[in-house]
């Protein structure tokens, strides 16, 4: 079956087709998506070209992101003024209820349309006596998106929804069935803010969790994603979050509140990654993510879907049950959400001491380092092999791998066998429910690691994967230096 690519763009979407395979390099914005042309009912994938880690990305002066991925800090003195000290809360604001959902929706990027629109698919159910529904949306100017769309050779119509005004704006969402305008009440308008800045992050869950009290609260943050390389793209100030400053404002929030984080969600691309969830595993009991790459423009999760259920049952769902459902519901859209994966951040402990023994193993194997990399490179991937996108190229099915190495005859060591079966064990163990109905992503089992097979990669100075924390808790590393070629 060959593929086909569609080209979403905002107020339409127009389909390339053709009968014979051929491959279409596409600049959209921050993504390059190829186009695998083929029969008309396939699913597209892409090549992500994500300012993460390309110094080449169209908008001007990237130096500055890049400064931060290699360790400077571009937006300096992160501390500021509490923004929220003076906001009006509406009334009946400090009722318990029994969840709270915390939307911080980053458009200060190309994925502006997707945040609003997002915004408006809430809007379908709103806030309940149950359910707490608060939101922080950041728009960049028109200006600024259009710009980027037509560096990347694509015409941008704004669509003039609720006026294209642009700024971060704080509401508590209400029901309305207004698609075009946003109806929920502003409680503040901060102006322009870097939604890539930690401290805005920390400021708005702590005022959110100590001013909408519940039973259970979930997060879910909304923009570019690039596993371990971070999320939460500032294009204005060109500033991205890594995990560990988002697992540092998490930190803050659970200090200031005193409250648990019941579900983590990255609505976001490729944060399905063990990478991403060590780094996450104390701030959180669940974790919702993707290990494929979302959609672009429109909204990608099931989001009124899954509130208007929950709103249904009065708001009588426990985590899990609400993770599920998220995953459950987003099989109905493969183009927005291919996959989508719930983890037991609980039992994630266990993980990385699976991964380290597994790549123990494989520091002591005397198999054939090329049997390695055939198999690590016959693993799942998520961003087109063709097209070289490093690091993400080598975003790989953990699971996936484990298997490889435990069915390959050619693979004679015990040991290593042995330890890749209880990696897919733990695996197994972690994972709550997950979906990968997207095209191509027949071997994805819910879980991604950075696998790369060439050393430059690996030594990079840009990735410094060195640096993470899973790679600084385990073998894994040193494990991949030695198949490295």
């Amino acid at each position: 079956m060959d593929r086909i690519g569609k080209i979403m763009t905002p107020g339409a979407a127009a389909s390339i087709y053709s009968p014979s395979p051929a491959r279409i390099p596409v600049q959209m914005d921050l993504f390059e998506t190829t186009l695998i042309q083929g029969e008309s009912n396939t699913i597209p994938r892409s090549s992500l070209h994500n300012p993460i880690a390309d110094e080449e990305y169209v908008m001007p002066s990237p130096a500055k992101l890049f400064d931060a991925l290699r360790g400077g800090n571009p937006r300096g003195n992160t501390t500021v003024d509490n923004l929220y000290d003076s906001v009006a809360l509406p009334a009946g604001a400090g009722s318990p209820r029994k969840w709270t959902i915390l939307f911080y929706l980053d458009g200060n990027n190309s994925l502006e349309p997707a945040q609003v629109k997002s915004l408006l698919d809430l809007e379908k159910v709103g806030s309940t006596k149950d359910i707490n529904v608060v939101a922080q949306l950041f728009r960049a100017p028109q200006s600024l998106i259009e710009d980027e769309w037509k560096k990347a050779g694509f015409t941008y119509t704004p669509e003039n929804i609720d006026g294209d005004w642009n700024g971060a704006r704080l509401y508590y969402v209400t029901r309305s069935p207004d698609s075009r305008t946003i109806r929920s009440r502003v409680l503040a308008d901060f102006g322009t803010l870097n939604a890539a800045d930690p401290s805005h992050l920390s400021q708005f869950l702590t005022w959110g969790i100590k001013n909408f009290p519940a039973q259970h609260y979930m997060v879910i943050l909304a923009n570019h994603g690039g596993g371990f390389m971070g999320a939460l793209h500032d294009d204005q100030h060109k500033e991205v979050m890594k995990p560990p400053e988002l697992k540092k404002a998490l930190e803050d929030v659970r200090r200031d509140t005193g409250a648990d984080i019941d579900i983590l969600g990255f609505d976001a691309c490729l944060m399905a990654q063990a990478e991403v969830a060590h780094q996450m595993k104390d701030q959180a009991k669940i974790m919702l993510a993707s290990e494929d790459q979302e959609g672009y423009t429109y909204v990608h999760w099931p989001l009124s879907e899954t509130l208007e259920e929950l709103a249904g049952r009065s708001g009588n769902m426990g985590p899990y049950e609400l993770a599920t459902r998220f995953v459950e519901g987003s099989k109905s859209r493969p183009l927005l959400t291919p996959s989508l994966s719930a983890f037991d951040l609980s039992k994630f402990d266990g993980l990385p001491r699976a991964l380290d023994g597994f790549s123990k193993a494989l520091l002591e194997t005397d198999t054939d380092p090329s049997v390695i990399r055939e198999n690590i490179g016959a693993t799942q991937g998520f961003v087109l092999q063709g097209d070289r996108t490093p690091p993400f190229t080598d975003f790989r099915d953990l699971f996936d791998f484990a298997s490889h190495i435990k069915n390959d005859p050619r693979v004679s060591d015990s040991q290593l066998k042995s330890r890749a079966d209880i990696l897919i064990r733990q695996i197994k163990n972690c994972i709550i429910a997950e979906q990968h109905i997207g095209y191509g992503l027949d071997n994805a089992h819910g879980l991604s690691i950075y696998m790369p097979t060439d050393r430059e990669s690996l030594e990079s100075k840009k990735f410094k994967y060195d640096q993470t924390l899973l790679a600084k808790d385990t073998l894994w590393n040193e494990a991949l230096k030695k198949f490295a070629s």
